[in-house]
C-alpha cells in the first residue's frame, strides 16, 4: 500500500511539473512589454471603432449624463490622440509620486541599508525556518524594487548553504519570492505609489475629489506577504526540494565566493542608528499632526483629507532618506553631504521611472443634455512601463 501511494504521488508530482513547465514556456513566448502596449493600444482603437459603430453608450455615474463611445480611428479621434500625446505623458498620475519616493529609496539603497537589512533577515536562521525566513525577506525586499534581485539572490544561496542545503534551492526561493510575490510587502514600496496614482485617476471618473494613497493596500499587503511566504515555503519543501536537492553542487566553489551573511560591527551600528532615526521620525510626524491647528491637517482638522496623507509620498521619501543617511554615517558609506545628491542621481538613473506610456486622454464632461460624446477618462487606456536595458 505504501509503495502504491508513493507511485501515485510521484505521478501526480510529475504531472504538476509538466503543467508548470507548459505555463513557463507559454509565458516565455509573450512579447516584450513595449510591444504588449502597442498591441493593447491597437485593440483599444479597434474596440472604440466597433463600439461607436454599434452606438454603445453608458451613463456617467458622476454627472448622470449619457456618454457615447467615440471612434479613435476617426479624424477627430486621431487629432485627439496626437494632440494629447505630450500631456498624457507629463500628467501621468504616478510620475511625480514615484520620483519623490525613489529619491529617498535611492539613498537607503546606495548607503547599503537595504542590503544590510536583507542580510540580517536571513542570517542566523534555524534550518527549520530558513525557507520561510528567506521568502518573507523577499517580501521585504520589494521596497528595493529591481535592486532586490541583485542583493537577495546571492544571499539566498548563502543562507541555504549555511544550513547544509543546496544553494541552488536558495537561489530559486529568493528569485520566486521577489518575482511571484511582487509588491506584497509589510513595508510601503515604490510600486504602491504607482498603483495609488493610477487608482486615484480611475476613481476620479466617478468622484473627482476621491483620493487613494500609497497606504490604501497596507493591511492587505501585510497579510499577502505572510500568505505568500507560507505558500512559497510549502511549495518549496513539498515539490521544489525534491528536484533541486538532488542536483550536484559545484565542488570547486569557494566558501566566500558569494560573500558573507555576517554583519560587521559598523553595519550593526548603522542598523541601530537607522532604527533610532526611524522611531524619531515617526514620533516627530505624529507630534506635528496632533495639534488641532496643525498645517498637516486638512479642513476642519481632518486627518484623512490632509497634506499628511495626500502627500504621503513626500514623508515616505524623507523617511527613507533619513534612515539611509543615519545608516551610512555610522557604516562609513556616507562620508559627506555631497554623497546624498549623488545617491539620488544614481537611483534615478538606475530606476528611471520606468518609461511609462499611457494611451489615456483627458476626460471632458459633456455639457449638453442627452447623449454626448466624451474623451476617454484618465484610467481607460492601457499603460505600459518599460525599463531601460
Amino acid at each position: 500500500m505504501g509503495t502504491s501511494e508513493a507511485v501515485a504521488g510521484s505521478r501526480g508530482l510529475s504531472s504538476l511539473l509538466k503543467v508548470l513547465g507548459g505555463i513557463e514556456r507559454l509565458g516565455n513566448r509573450l512579447p516584450h512589454p513595449f510591444w504588449l502596449f502597442v498591441i493593447l493600444s491597437a485593440l483599444l482603437a479597434l474596440a472604440s471603432w466597433g463600439l461607436a459603430a454599434a452606438g454603445v453608450s453608458a451613463v456617467n455615474p458622476a454627472s448622470g449624463k449619457t456618454v457615447a463611445a467615440r471612434n479613435l480611428l476617426s479624424a477627430e479621434g486621431v487629432r485627439m490622440m496626437v494632440g494629447d500625446a505630450i500631456e498624457n505623458y507629463t500628467s501621468f498620475p504616478p510620475l511625480g509620486t514615484i520620483l519623490v519616493v525613489m529619491l529617498g529609496v535611492a539613498v537607503a539603497e546606495r548607503s547599503g541599508l537595504l542590503a544590510a537589512v536583507l542580510r540580517g533577515g536571513v542570517a542566523k536562521v534555524s534550518p527549520k525556518w530558513v525557507t520561510f525566513a528567506l521568502a518573507f525577506t523577499g517580501m521585504i525586499a520589494h521596497v528595493a524594487t529591481d535592486a532586490a534581485y541583485v542583493v537577495l539572490i546571492p544571499l539566498g544561496a548563502l543562507a541555504f548553504r549555511a544550513v547544509g542545503r543546496s544553494p541552488i534551492l536558495g537561489v530559486v526561493v529568493a528569485f520566486v519570492s521577489i518575482s511571484a510575490g511582487y509588491d506584497a510587502s509589510p513595508l510601503v514600496t515604490p510600486v504602491d505609489a504607482i498603483l495609488s496614482g493610477l487608482t486615484t485617476a480611475a476613481a476620479h471618473t466617478v468622484d473627482p475629489a476621491y483620493l487613494v494613497t500609497p497606504l490604501a493596500n497596507y493591511y492587505f499587503s501585510i497579510a499577502s506577504s505572510l500568505l505568500l511566504a507560507g505558500a512559497i515555503t510549502v511549495v518549496t519543501e513539498r515539490i521544489l526540494a525534491r528536484r533541486v536537492e538532488s542536483l550536484p553542487v559545484d565542488p570547486d566553489a569557494e566558501e566566500d565566493d558569494l560573500g558573507s551573511l555576517t554583519l560587521s560591527p559598523r553595519e550593526r551600528k548603522g542598523l541601530r542608528n537607522a532604527l533610532i532615526t526611524l522611531v524619531l521620525f515617526l514620533a516627530a510626524t505624529v507630534a506635528a499632526v496632533l495639534p488641532a491647528g496643525s498645517p498637516l491637517r486638512g479642513e476642519g482638522g481632518s486627518i484623512v483629507q490632509s497634506p499628511l496623507l495626500t502627500s504621503i509620498a513626500v514623508f515616505l521619501g524623507l523617511a527613507f532618506l533619513a534612515v539611509g543617511w543615519a545608516y551610512g554615517r555610522a557604516a562609513g558609506t556616507v562620508t559627506g553631504s555631497r554623497d546624498i545628491p549623488g545617491f539620488m542621481a544614481h537611483g534615478c538613473a538606475r530606476w528611471r521611472p520606468s518609461w511609462c506610456c499611457s494611451s489615456r486622454s483627458r476626460s471632458s464632461s459633456p455639457t449638453s443634455s442627452g447623449p454626448a460624446s466624451a474623451r476617454s477618462s484618465p484610467s481607460t487606456g492601457p499603460a505600459c512601463c518599460v525599463r531601460p536595458g
